[in-house]
């Protein structure tokens, strides 16, 4: 889900920062605000699948983490599908009316 290269790059930055002779708190900041956002785009991924499939945030998590684990790369995009056909699946067994009371 995070792509760990990202956070190579900004340690990389912070380091060079370092060496040329720049304050810690401008490289602080600079590693701080790599941070917040590679985990906010890590959040970002599940809403914005769960939206589009109409998927709570969790069970869209659940799925992007396991599709990865499972599948690897491609889980990514084949763990949400999977969550969503067995929700849909679920949802239209235990939604669906009694015969003769429709």
């Amino acid at each position: 889900m995070l792509s760990f290269d990202a956070w190579v790059v900004f340690l990389a930055a912070v380091l060079v920062l370092l060496a040329q002779g720049g304050s810690l708190a401008v490289a602080a900041f600079l590693f701080g605000f790599g941070a917040a956002l590679m985990v906010a785009a890590g959040f970002m991924w599940p809403v914005l699948v769960g939206r589009t499939a109409r998927l709570p945030f969790l069970i869209a998590l659940i799925g992007i983490f396991g599709g990865l684990q499972t599948f690897g790369l491609i889980g990514l995009f084949i763990g949400p599908v999977i969550m969503v056909a067995l929700l849909t699946i679920w949802r239209e067994w235990y939604w669906r009316p009694e015969p003769g009371r429709e």
